[in-house]
């Protein structure tokens, strides 16, 4: 049994690299933040009821319920602040970084209804600062980690398919 964890800051991709490499590989794939939201509240929307805690004990919840077997599961990008669950993630699978220019990934944000997280007054610096905290512990956690670099995500697929043959 093998289970894929594709970890990357907000606007890396994730959940479209995990879909395209769960069908090129015919696995099911799981968005975590799927099963994290409702549906009557977004991701967003429970982040900001929540708080940062709150937010990540439902996630670390959902991270506990994820079916056996061989599976895609694209995580949040704050589910690895947990040490609980970065060795959580070790020991269900492989990890997979999807590692991209701050700024670049910035730009992908919507700019119409920024993320809880992001300062409303400083919004690119408070996202800098939390892709700084956040991508050593994605090198860190990684056993497999693709650069981006701007390329298409089937091109990161195929990347990533010969990284973990």
């Amino acid at each position: 049994m093998m289970r894929y964890f594709i970890v990357g800051l907000p606007g890396s991709g994730k959940t479209t690299v995990g879909r395209l490499l769960a069908a090129r590989l015919g696995l099911k794939f799981i968005d975590l933040d799927e099963i994290v939201s409702r549906k009557d509240k977004t991701v967003r929307e429970l982040y900001r009821e929540l708080g940062d805690k709150g937010f990540r004990e439902l996630e670390n919840l959902a991270l506990d319920m994820l079916e056996k077997g061989d599976v895609i599961i694209s995580l949040g990008g704050g589910t690895l602040n947990s040490k609980d669950n970065r060795e959580k993630v070790a020991l269900m699978g492989k990890v997979i970084y999807l590692k991209e220019k701050f700024e670049t990934v910035y730009e992908r944000l919507p700019k119409d209804g920024l993320p809880a997280y992001l300062d409303k007054k400083d919004p690119k610096g408070s996202f800098l600062a939390l892709a700084k905290t956040r991508a050593p512990i994605y090198e860190k956690a990684a056993t497999l980690t693709v650069e981006l670099k701007g390329r298409s995500p089937d091109e990161i697929v195929e990347d990533i398919i010969h990284g973990i043959e």
